[in-house]
Parts: C-alpha cells; structure tokens; sequence
C-alpha cells in the first residue's frame, strides 16, 4: 500500500515539477495531507482486523500484535508520500 501511495505522489510531483515548481510544493502539502489521513485510517483498521483474526484463530497477545501491523502500516503508508515528494525536489535543486 505504501508503495502505490509512494508511486502516486511521485508521478504528480514530477509531473508538476516539470511545468512548475511553486504549483509541485503546494500540490506536496496535499498530498502529504492524504498520506497521513490514509495512514491513520488504514493503520487502525488493519488493527482491528488483525487483533480479531488473531483473538478468534487463539494466538497469544493479540493486542500486541495488532498494535505492530497497525502502527507499522501507518508509519509505511505516512512515509512513502513523504519521501517520494522530497527526494524529488531536492534533486531539482
């Protein structure tokens, strides 16, 4: 998942890099934006599945182990934009 949010951003951001700088920065808070509503909703929900998956199959500290997926599909998911809009503006630079 972060690698399509990750591949996304970086299409856009080359794209607008390309015609415009100041447009590829304004359009990178948005996207930003999108990446951390998209890691917080995907994060907690991916918690919630695997916390039940892992209570119902009878796996010991299945709190634990939902905490582990969500928090690292959240950290993934926020991280990819990130990067893939400011590897490409500091190499514009």
């Amino acid at each position: 998942m972060a690698g399509n949010a990750s591949s996304q951003t970086l299409a856009v951001t080359l794209t607008l890099l390309s015609t415009d700088e100041k447009t590829a920065v304004k359009n990178g808070k948005s996207e930003l934006m999108v990446g951390v509503i998209n890691g917080i909703v995907l994060g907690l929900s991916s918690a919630v599945i695997s916390f039940l998956i892992v209570y119902f199959l009878g796996i010991p500290n299945p709190l634990k182990i939902a905490f582990v997926v969500g928090v690292s599909l959240c950290i993934a998911v926020i991280t990819g934009p990130f990067f893939a809009l400011l590897i490409p503006i500091i190499l514009k630079k």
